[in-house]
């Protein structure tokens, strides 16, 4: 998400629209190279078994790249051809969707329905990105759950904070709720500027940036003990996908292994900011 953007739209925090039901644009033409931390260079095809030995992988995506979603698709296809069972959660979606997309995956939703489904739920006009991932997902009947957290409850923590929640509100969020470590308040400052908000707007956003964090891996974790003996995909925007985001709240929760890819991608400071941080950087060899 272009956080910068949704800032001054005075949207914080949001997952935040739509267009008809349209064929989506194809995607730049490439080869994809996989960066490991140690400096390595993969094909998906030789980054397949570190995948099959992970319990969760989180992909992050900027929402509605085209590119980015067909990415996420090639890698869904290349597990799914390798023998690998799924289950995939995406933050476009809450888990109040996921009855239907569950229906949808197993043939039993059209698509007219989905469509509104996915209209009601996400705020952003780009149908066509997501449409061919859906598709596929329906197409190999790997199941699909809603993760993304209540956007009321996101919005409340980013105008006011923690501290604005009642307290039976608190009780039920996901163990750490609102905690920032150092690391995490570091590198959110870093790449959206933190340095440049005013009047505890920063804290605020970061509060709830690691909200949407906790629940969202609280998500993916019931749906891995729904469905066992899955490789459990996330699928997220970029800065919930980075190693002290969603990763790490899932480590909390004792789900482990989690892999994750982040397309390496955005200026300078982001990119350098993301090396560090996942265990691969996809990157374009067009």
């Amino acid at each position: 998400m272009a956080i910068r953007a949704a800032l001054r739209r005075g949207v914080l925090g949001a997952a935040v629209a739509l267009v008809a039901l349209v064929t989506p644009l194809p995607c730049a033409a490439g080869e994809v190279v996989f960066r490991g931390a140690a400096g390595e260079s993969l094909t998906l095809a030789q980054l397949l078994p570190r995948l099959r030995a992970a319990r969760f992988l989180i992909l992050g995506e900027v929402h509605g790249s085209y590119r980015h979603h067909a990415l996420q698709i090639e890698v869904l296809r290349l597990l799914a051809d390798a023998g690998v069972p799924l289950a995939v959660g995406m933050e476009t979606f809450s888990p109040a969707a996921t009855p239907d997309l569950m229906r949808w995956t197993a043939g039993a939703l059209d698509s007219a329905p989905l469509y509104r489904l996915f209209e009601a739920e996400w705020s952003l006009s780009n149908w066509p990105a997501y449409r061919d991932l859906l598709y596929f997902l329906r197409e190999r009947r790997i199941p699909l759950a809603g993760i993304n957290a209540e956007e009321a409850l996101i919005r409340r923590v980013a105008s006011g904070g923690i501290d604005s929640l009642r307290e039976e509100e608190r009780r039920g969020l996901p163990p750490g709720g609102c905690t920032v470590d150092p690391r995490y308040r570091e590198l959110l400052e870093q790449v959206v500027g933190g340095e440049n908000m005013h009047n505890g707007m920063f804290r605020t956003f970061c509060e709830a940036q690691s909200l949407r964090d906790a629940i969202m891996a609280r998500n993916l974790d019931k749906l891995g003990r729904d469905y066992r003996g899955r490789l459990v995909v996330g699928l997220v925007g970029l800065y919930h996908a980075w190693k002290p985001a969603v990763p790490a709240r899932l480590a909390q929760l004792g789900s482990a292994p989690v892999v994750a890819i982040l397309p390496e991608e955005g200026p300078p400071n982001v990119v350098e900011a993301l090396r560090s941080e996942v265990d691969y950087l996809w990157q374009w060899r067009d």
